[in-house]
């Protein structure tokens, strides 16, 4: 008994990792022989605590990259780095219908972060993510130095980092106020004595 809570209790707090899905991508599971599904899923929806995706069929037999959309959805969670790849997703219009291809190649969670959602990412879910990951001191930087570290320790080049550094923008210091500051207590006193 006291096993199965744990489980319940470590899948819980790996429910955050549905924050690094991208909606509008292409998703890909490792199934239980270790290997990926070889028909993607088109993500609907991702996050807070998991992911909704549409299941995709091929579209014709001679050409196997391009995927229709099925009737079936399904809620996923998101549990392990490892276990999911991500791809951008492309419509592509033919004889007036829609299908659907990975416009690049598929990548893990973490790749797929530092190349196309690291202007977007949340600075918690980054945080989160450098944690799980064991990078250290990621806690006590900021969100923009978290970002350039991260970058680092995946082994993204210079120049990439630097591009990306560019359009982070810097974050101007909180000027804390002081407790014994003239007015506060006038504040205060408002709060309770409104007529």
């Amino acid at each position: 008994m006291e096993e199965k809570r744990d489980m319940a209790l470590n899948a819980y707090h790996d429910l955050w990792l549905s924050k690094l899905v991208v909606e509008h991508t292409l998703i890909r599971v490792k199934n239980e022989s270790k290997e990926f599904a070889s028909h993607p899923d088109l993500v609907l929806t991702a996050g807070p605590f998991t992911i909704l995706t549409i299941a995709l069929t091929p579209a014709s037999a001679h050409e196997p990259e391009l995927y229709r959309l099925c009737t079936n959805t399904e809620e996923k969670i998101v549990t392990d780095l490892t276990k999911f790849e991500l791809a951008l997703c492309e419509p592509v219009v033919e004889e007036g219908t829609m299908s659907f291809r990975a416009k690049g190649e598929y990548l893990s969670l973490i790749d797929f972060t530092a190349q196309h959602g690291i202007l977007t990412i949340a600075p918690g879910v980054l945080r989160s993510l450098m944690a799980r990951m064991k990078i250290k001191k990621a806690g006590s930087l900021t969100h923009r130095l978290r970002v350039e570290l991260f970058l680092q320790t995946v082994g993204c080049s210079q120049t990439y980092i630097e591009e990306i550094m560019q359009q982070i923008p810097e974050k101007p210091p909180r000027r804390r106020k002081a407790r014994d500051e003239p007015g506060d207590e006038e504040a205060e006193d408002s709060i309770f004595c409104q007529n």
